[in-house]
């Protein structure tokens, strides 16, 4: 079975008009998207990233977007998403743009999925093995024979 490989680029829509995220449909932000790839990389970048692009998460309200391209194009994606000037609702077009967060392989970052467990938790983990051997000092070779430490050194002379 063959896998296909994805990347998942987090956005968020910035727009000073507040009626802009409320206003915002992910069919609405596909069609911008595309617009922006077919304007920066023509034919050949729309046909690219058409085969996998999807709008996978919108929150109108916070204004985050997940978008999914394949691996191999992903890079035209994320070039052409400064040129998504404005988002067309309802006949209304508003101004706005997208500030690209985080690009990766998987739809939920591994930060988000695995938090960091706290150093007071109960389940923290704790070194295993013996304790760490203590460092030994060597005794020091001088002209009249061997000491046990500096201290009998700086004490003879």
């Amino acid at each position: 079975m063959v896998r296909f490989k994805n990347r998942y680029v987090l956005c968020e829509v910035v727009s000073e008009d507040p009626r802009c995220r409320q206003c915002i449909e992910d069919r609405t932000v596909g069609l911008a998207v595309r617009d922006a790839i077919a304007r920066a990389h023509g034919d050949y970048g729309l046909a690219c990233c058409s085969v996998s692009f999807t709008v996978k998460y919108l929150n109108a309200y916070t204004g985050t977007v997940l978008l999914r391209c394949r691996k191999d194009f992903y890079r035209l994606l994320c070039s052409a998403l400064p040129f998504v000037r404005q988002l067309e609702s309802r006949n209304q077009r508003y101004p706005c743009f997208f500030n690209t967060l985080h690009v990766g392989g998987q739809r939920q970052p591994r930060r988000l999925r695995h938090p960091p467990r706290s150093p007071l938790s109960v389940h923290a983990r704790r070194p295993r093995g013996p304790p760490p051997a203590r460092k030994r000092e060597e005794p020091h070779l001088t002209l009249f024979g061997y000491y046990k430490n500096m201290s009998e050194i700086s004490n003879s002379v």
